[in-house]
């Protein structure tokens, strides 16, 4: 699976409003559109480091679509069940 994350630290004079996130992610768009980059740390107004981020292509994506799977002659049923098992319980209760 593809991935794209963003890790940004507030708190200091320089990252702490909501300007200054949508600065940081306007900065960040704008190298997705222009640059072949895939990462970068991403620095404050005063030159501080406060975070990075990051898009990782996975090849295998593209085959996702086609992959067929085999019946395992339960159904839909225990997809259902699975689901409100999860939904029940959450994924750190199990």
């Amino acid at each position: 699976m593809s991935t794209f994350e963003i890790n940004l630290n507030l708190g200091n004079v320089a990252m702490a409003t909501r300007e200054d996130i949508a600065v940081t992610l306007r900065e960040i768009a704008r190298r997705l559109e222009s640059t072949d980059e895939t990462g970068k740390v991403i620095l404050d107004a005063n030159g501080n480091t406060v975070g990075n981020w990051w898009l990782v292509f996975d090849d295998e994506d593209e085959d996702e679509d086609e992959t067929e799977y085999e019946d395992d002659g339960q159904g839909d049923d225990a997809w259902a069940d699975a689901q409100t098992f999860e939904s029940a319980y959450g994924p750190e209760d199990y």
